[in-house]
């Protein structure tokens, strides 16, 4: 049994505990599609968010905290790329806060549009209220965007808290808001998160994971033959 991180891991284990060889591989990235390439920097700063605009994402804690974001700088916008069934009550919110003209509603695009939008970002947000292993953290780490996410599911195996992005309690608007603007103001850390990034995903590469794969899969072949 193959889980994708060591969350899920444990609670394969509570559910099943006659499970024998439960092994974690996580999931890859291509990096013909997602890499950093800035060809020039915004004077804007942008918070970019990617996903479903569901309630499990947490979006609406976003938009909560944006609030308090551009009071503290006034020129930020959050870019919300994705649909879902909360949209409409998410720009209502927005409406509500005064703050819709700072928030740009993209919709769902391909793969390569995704790593367009994360290319034009200053921070990567994930607000979400429970995860499983999220692809978008490696594409965020991959285009060189420090990241903001809650400390959920799988998220904590990714992004380790101060090194290579910042991680709060989920439904926590004032948390994620002050780690939001602690990264926009500070250069040199976002530097310094954006440059582990590139390194630590490395290890998620496509050709990496699926030798990970291919030896289980062998290793278990050899066994029942």
């Amino acid at each position: 049994v193959l889980a994708q991180t060591d969350d899920m891991k444990k609670r394969f284990l509570k559910m099943w505990r006659h499970i024998k060889n439960l092994q974690v591989i996580p999931n890859a990235i291509d990096f013909k599609i997602f890499r950093e390439k800035r060809e020039a920097t915004s004077d804007t700063p942008i918070i970019t968010y990617v996903g479903g605009l569901r309630p499990v994402k947490g979006v609406q804690y976003l938009v909560e905290a944006f609030k308090a974001v551009i009071e503290e700088m006034p020129r930020t916008r959050l870019v919300l790329v994705g649909k879902g069934s909360e949209e409409e009550k998410l720009k209502g919110l927005a409406k509500k806060l005064g703050i819709n003209n700072n928030v740009s509603w993209i919709g769902e695009v391909p793969p390569d549009k995704v790593s367009y939008y994360l290319n034009k970002s200053r921070v990567f947000a994930l607000p979400s209220i429970s995860e499983g292993f999220p692809n978008v953290l490696l594409e965020a780490m991959a285009c060189g965007v420090p990241i903001v996410a809650t400390k959920v599911g799988g998220v904590p195996d990714i992004i380790r808290d101060g090194i290579n992005g910042l991680l709060v309690k989920p439904r926590d608007p004032t948390a994620l808001a002050k780690a939001i603007i602690k990264l926009l103001k500070n250069d040199k850390l976002r530097e310094k998160m954006t440059e582990r990034n590139k390194k630590e995903v490395q290890k998620y590469a496509l050709n990496t994971v699926v030798q990970q794969v291919e030896l289980i899969l062998r290793k278990g072949i050899g066994e029942y033959a």
